[in-house]
């Protein structure tokens, strides 16, 4: 497996992003494919799970969209107002959400 760092990615998160993809892959030695876009699949056992990296910015807009048709496909309800100068929660984040 090959992970690019970018200048957006420095080599500690390049190492965090490398622990969990053996995670979800159950290896080692995972078998990773579309690494370059914005989704990549992770072979774990007989099938390939979808993983969006969100810790390298490349192609940002088009994993956000990822993740808002999944999230429309699962639930019916569009999410919207994700933004990145909210206060941070205790577990850190700053996601909001509202329905549509």
């Amino acid at each position: 497996m090959t992970i690019t760092i970018t200048s957006q990615m420095p080599e500690s998160k390049n190492v965090d992003v490398a622990t969990i993809i053996k995670a979800i892959a159950g290896t080692n030695t995972p078998i990773v494919e579309d690494e370059d876009g914005p989704i990549m699949r992770v072979k774990r056992g007989d099938r390939w799970v979808r993983v969006i990296n969100l810790v390298d910015r490349r192609h940002r807009a088009a994993k956000m969209d990822a993740i808002a048709a999944a999230h429309e496909k699962a639930t019916g309800h569009t999410a919207h107002g994700i933004r990145s100068n909210r206060p941070r929660n205790a577990s850190g984040g700053s996601i909001r959400s509202t329905r549509a």
